[in-house]
């Protein structure tokens, strides 16, 4: 049966016309074979695992040879070509002032390509560009429009001329479609899929329309030859680099703490500016079958957490009040830094390691730091306080000059629970109001990613950071620092 719907089908009834004998031909046209391995990947996440034996292997390559084989990424509709799908109540949905609620895919390559504009029309393309891969797959998506540039040729048709004319806004529509696309989510494009875009560019767009041919062509060249960030045009400040930043024996005690932070910043921002739409897609950063789509959404995660508990730790290995207070007043310190720097994300993970329940107990160590220190520490929970739905964290993110680094986490919240308070579909049909409402958090996060910092990288405190931010067991860690906390300070 897997064979008939490759071509033995067709081939077996050549040769029994030639032959003059029956062949049972099978009724469907779709391998069951297929169906039931489509069906597989879909059911398990252990199907990744048999795909990839050794987990440092690129899940990235498993996907894509699924996807290439249709095994995931579209939805379990029969593919039907933009033009012969009705629109009606089974194929699209409106809200009650005419805005699209939810619709096929096809009906949705319809509306972004409607030579009528209708009101919305260009905050719905930003929507279905920044959200389309939550539902299908950029070689799907591409197939669509290539479908729909195609409009067919009615077969009575007199006047071709005014015909090309009256379709002339369909097939700019889909360039402009394409042309946004490109010039936004490049990275969405593999090799494979640039190859089949010049191709569709130069043996079909530059046959009907010249100019159409040059515009699209000049948004595949500016955009596969890669972007940059903007950053500053001055001169960065001075580093302040410790005498001893070649010695094994570096410490982060032997480091400005203002430079401690412009290190961390460095290195938060560059996965920061490089965080793409569908990593933020599907939750995909918290399941273990999409985490490889999500690597600078969870490098950021990762080092947020490890820098928390680090300051912990840096606190914690301190067996006397004095010392650990002093440890204390260098985290506030850094803390306070990355604060001026508008590095929101790790300014609270170090407060977090300092509000730490081992360290926070320690009533007799904090009654030793200074009254400036506990002042700035006062300042940033106020900062962070969760009153007034994070009120003056709002404020003062709103109130930033850039670069700015937000904190993710708020977002990540954000898109969580708008994943689980909203439908992927609505009757069988793809859930554009959701949709809208996961595009408006991606394009808070991507306002931030423009602006980069203007600061040298130093490659030992960076390289100490990537080495002492390590990714053990947290919640086993914590308990022997909370043991060693009670050791310290017992309880009263």
């Amino acid at each position: 049966q897997h064979l008939s719907v490759l071509g033995f089908d067709s081939t077996c009834r050549t040769l029994a016309s030639e032959a003059r004998v029956p062949f049972k031909q099978f009724a469907t046209s779709e391998s069951i074979l297929l169906s039931q391995m489509r069906l597989a990947v879909k059911s398990t996440e252990k199907v990744y695992e048999l795909l990839t034996p050794d987990p440092n292997d690129d899940w990235k390559e498993s996907e894509d040879f699924l996807r290439d084989l249709r095994f995931t990424g579209d939805d379990d509709r029969e593919d039907v070509n933009v033009y012969d799908e009705p629109e009606n109540e089974t194929t699209i949905e409106y809200t009650a002032n005419r805005q699209i609620k939810a619709a096929t895919l096809n009906q949705i390559v319809k509306k972004l390509t409607d030579a009528n504009t209708f009101e919305g029309q260009t905050q719905f393309m930003k929507t279905f560009l920044l959200t389309y891969m939550s539902f299908t797959t950029p070689e799907r998506l591409l197939q669509k429009l290539i479908q729909r540039y195609d409009v067919p040729q009615p077969p009575d048709i007199t006047d071709i001329h005014r015909w090309e004319e009256s379709v002339y806004p369909i097939r700019a529509r889909v360039v402009n479609v394409i042309k946004r696309w490109v010039e936004g989510s490049s990275f969405d494009f593999s090799e494979k899929l640039r190859h089949v875009l010049r191709s569709f560019a130069q043996n079909k767009v530059e046959k009907l329309d010249a100019r159409l041919a040059k515009t699209l062509r000049g948004a595949i060249d500016r955009s596969f030859q890669g972007k940059s960030v903007h950053r500053a045009q001055v001169a960065p400040e001075e580093p302040k680099i410790p005498r001893n930043i070649c010695s094994p024996s570096l410490s982060w005690q032997d480091i400005d703490e203002e430079e401690l932070a412009r290190q961390l910043t460095i290195m938060d921002f560059d996965d920061f500016q490089a965080i793409r739409p569908v990593e933020l897609l599907n939750l995909a950063w918290s399941k273990p079958r999409h985490r490889h789509r999500s690597v600078h959404v969870n490098n950021m995660t990762n080092r947020f957490n490890s820098l928390s508990l680090w300051c912990t730790e840096r606190i914690m290995e301190e067996p006397r009040a004095r010392e650990r207070s002093r440890v204390m007043v260098k985290l506030i310190k850094l803390a306070k830094h990355l604060r001026n720097l508008n590095n929101f994300n790790l300014a609270l993970a170090v407060l977090s390691g300092l509000n730490e329940s081992s360290v926070n107990r320690l009533r007799l160590t904090r009654e030793l730091i200074p009254a400036a220190s506990t002042a700035t520490f006062a300042a940033l929970e106020e900062l962070f306080s969760n009153d007034g739905s994070k009120k003056n964290y709002r404020e003062a993110l709103k109130s930033a000059n850039p670069p700015c680094l937000p904190y993710l986490g708020y977002y990540l919240s954000d898109l969580t629970f708008i994943e689980d308070g909203n439908p992927d579909c609505i009757r069988g049909l793809i859930n554009i109001h959701k949709r809208a409402l996961v595009s408006e958090t991606i394009l808070n996060i991507q306002q931030y990613q423009h602006s980069a910092y203007n600061f040298h990288p130093i490659p030992q405190i960076q390289r100490f950071f990537i080495r002492e931010l390590s990714s053990e067991d947290t919640k086993k860690i914590k308990d022997q620092l909370y043991r060693q906390s009670l050791e310290y300070e017992p309880r009263q």
